[in-house]
């Protein structure tokens, strides 16, 4: 009797993800596919096999599974508490086409978009919340086609970052500011750049990017300091040796200098460990140090 009880649920949520595909591929006029879906009223939303297509044939979302609790939400004051997000075996396309303003998702947001073109009361926005993101075993892609850049390194415009496991939680958005506390995050770049282990406190603004407390791994360096990124805007990291200003203070941190060259390809086949107490403040090309203590090799 529980098996075939269980056999009779599974099939329900069979037949809810096929009527759920069928939806969204005529709301967002593109191939949108769902294995099954499971929904506990406010509190849950279960989605296995998930393909979502943008609007170039190419894949916008894939994930195995995609579970999403929810703390609480308030209808009437527009307010979402989403208390834990969970991915799993997930592949996500961020792509900028050349002819194309937007990203290659914003045909949903177009979707979503009110079609009342009354003026009598404007839409109050959500207020939306999350308490934690985890990823596992996930692979992102952002690319760019209206930025070239050429570089052994790491390409802004276009990265590839496989085998992403992470934990992000306290995520708030303040106007254009993200706020958010990365307990851990590993990734390999197409690059070759590994990175072991990160954490830190992040606040992310078109023009800033400030990581306290921030705790980096890779398999040659260790750092440990208070990080801040100043810019016009992200497109100056393009040329990160000139436009963007550094500011940190690092306690006995180990790094090696073909870990920089990832994010600055000029110091490329420069094979020396630095042992770094100080401030450090300015550009990669200007670059100015306080109270330092500095080791290099053995000296």
């Amino acid at each position: 009797m529980v098996l075939f009880l269980l056999v009779q649920i599974r099939s329900i949520q069979i037949y809810a993800g096929h009527q759920a595909s069928k939806f969204f591929s005529e709301k967002f006029k593109t191939r949108v596919e769902i294995g099954s879906l499971e929904i506990d009223f406010f509190k849950k939303v279960v989605l296995d096999d998930v393909y979502i297509e943008d609007l170039h044939h190419d894949t916008l979302l894939y994930s195995k599974k995609l579970k999403i609790d929810i703390g609480s939400i308030d209808l009437e004051k527009h307010q979402l508490y989403v208390s834990d997000i969970m991915l799993l075996n997930t592949k996500s396309k961020l792509i900028k086409y050349l002819k194309e303003d937007d990203l290659n998702f914003q045909f949903i947001i177009d979707a979503f978009a009110s079609s009342d073109t009354t003026k009598s009361k404007p839409s109050v926005p959500w207020d939306i919340q999350f308490g934690a993101v985890n990823l596992v075993n996930t692979d992102f892609t952002y690319r760019s086609e209206h930025d070239t850049l050429e570089t052994t390194g790491v390409n802004y415009f276009d990265l590839n970052v496989k085998h992403v496991n992470s934990r992000i939680t306290d995520i708030k958005f303040e106007q254009d500011t993200i706020h958010a506390t990365i307990d851990y995050l590993a990734a390999v770049e197409k690059s070759g750049f590994i990175l072991q282990n990160l954490s830190c406190y992040v606040n992310l603004s078109p023009v800033g990017m400030k990581l306290d407390e921030l705790r980096i791994k890779t398999p040659e360096s260790e750092i440990a300091t208070d990080l801040s990124f100043k810019y016009d805007n992200y497109r100056a990291f393009q040329d990160f040796i000139d436009a963007v200003k550094i500011k940190a203070e690092f306690d006995h941190s180990h790094v090696e200098m073909s870990d920089i060259a990832y994010f600055a390809p000029q110091l490329k086949g420069i094979y020396r460990n630095i042992t770094l107490t100080g401030k450090v403040s300015g550009t990669v090309s200007d670059l100015k140090g306080k109270d330092m203590e500095l080791k290099i090799a053995s000296n």
